[in-house]
């Protein structure tokens, strides 16, 4: 039977739709996957598209394929086939429209995919550049139009835009650092992890368990500092007979439902390990959390062995933004400070990476950078696959 191509305006909800589609794969695949990211043209906003939202789900090293796509079928996942030639494998899942319900289209991927990094670059490219989003929304409500009734030709037409985007995606001139870093120190909640929005899903949700109102100025105060100046704040904003360490009970108790559920790797971590693993550069992983909290964060991911040292709290005298934490990483890595390169995503990882005299590297998650960090940071950059290109060569 042959369906219409459809191509509609943007429509804000589908985030919130990748979201709770997202949350379904998870419990579908429990323990299996590496980060499940939204691509294709529901992912830019602003974008017209096909009213299907494109789902990339890729599995950890050493799963079987074979097992997963057996749970997505049994779950109504509608097999389409392997794709791309790399070990893609597609899946539908109808939607119904008239209740607001889009439909998915799932791509099961191996580690290191081809296909899934391709449609990233091109994802991001679209999402950075207006003028390329623009035309490639021309393109498509014109293909739609001669090519109503054959989604096959109206993919294919698209190709030679797609590659042509990607390319002069992957010729463009990299930021560059000051020097080539002999070690690489990775902060993890929002860096390694996608788990600052779940802390602050979950803060606001214990606030409202507690008849409080957790606002951004509470939250955003506690990013990247240790549980001490976390107490210290909601002290200074709630009063100081304020239980805080009551309240940190009931907020890790909904954090650790959300991130059972929830919890994804950022993109880019796995491609720049495998760069570090190619060049033999030491590698560790600086944080805020204690040790029990990296081991549980971590451990489903299997990419602890990967990192030679984990400093977490404990490790040092004073936590971010005061330079011991990278100091003390620099010490076990046995790299003087200024030719370590330190990745993170908050204010105070960056001040205390760069009072560290380490070439530091803002990665945004929920903050953008403020001007003082601009002016701290030696780069700022979009994603972690950005940074494998600090090692071409």
């Amino acid at each position: 039977m042959a369906y219409r191509v459809e191509i509609v305006d943007y429509n804000r909800a589908w985030p919130q739709h990748f979201a709770e589609a997202a949350i379904h794969l998870r419990e579908i695949l429990k323990g299996t996957i590496s980060h499940i990211d939204h691509v294709g043209s529901t992912a830019v906003p602003g974008l017209a598209a096909k009213p299907k939202i494109d789902i990339d789900v890729t599995v950890i090293a050493g799963t079987s394929i074979s097992d997963a796509c057996e749970k997505l079928e049994r779950a109504g996942y509608e097999p389409r086939g392997a794709r791309y030639g790399d070990g893609v494998f597609a899946f539908l899942l109808h939607g119904n429209p008239e209740a607001g319900n889009p439909g998915y289209r799932v791509y099961l991927c191996p580690p290191h995919c081809e296909t899934h990094l391709k449609r990233m670059i091109f994802r991001d490219c679209l999402r950075q550049d207006t003028d390329v989003a623009q035309a490639y929304a021309a393109l498509k409500k014109q293909l739609a139009e001669r090519y109503r009734y054959n989604g096959d030709a109206y993919t294919a037409a698209k190709s030679a835009f797609i590659a042509k985007t990607i390319q002069r995606s992957e010729r463009t001139p990299s930021p560059m650092l000051p020097r080539p870093p002999k070690a690489v120190i990775f902060d993890m909640d929002g860096l390694i992890l996608d788990s600052e929005i779940l802390y602050r899903k979950s803060v606001i949700s214990a606030g409202e368990h507690n008849g409080l109102l957790v606002g951004a100025s509470v939250y955003e105060g506690m990013l990247g500092q240790p549980w001490p100046n976390i107490a210290r704040l909601l002290r200074d904003h709630y009063g100081d007979d304020f239980d805080a360490d009551a309240f940190r009970v009931t907020w890790l108790e909904h954090f650790d439902q959300l991130m059972a559920l929830e919890l994804n790797l950022k993109a880019g971590v796995l491609a720049l390990l495998d760069v570090l693993d190619q060049y033999n550069i030491p590698r560790a992983i600086c944080t805020s959390s204690n040790h029990s909290q990296v081991q549980h964060h971590l451990a489903d991911f299997g990419i602890l062995p990967r990192f030679h040292h984990i400093i977490a709290q404990g490790d040092y005298a004073h936590g971010k933004p005061a330079p011991d934490p990278y100091l003390t990483a620099a010490a076990k890595l046995g790299v003087h400070p200024k030719d370590c390169l330190a990745l993170e995503d908050s204010h105070n990882g960056i001040r205390s990476a760069a009072s560290a005299g380490m070439m530091a590297v803002m990665v945004p998650d929920l903050l953008p950078p403020s001007d003082e960090i601009r002016a701290m940071a030696t780069l700022i950059i979009d994603d972690l696959h950005q940074c494998c290109r600090f090692f071409a060569g």
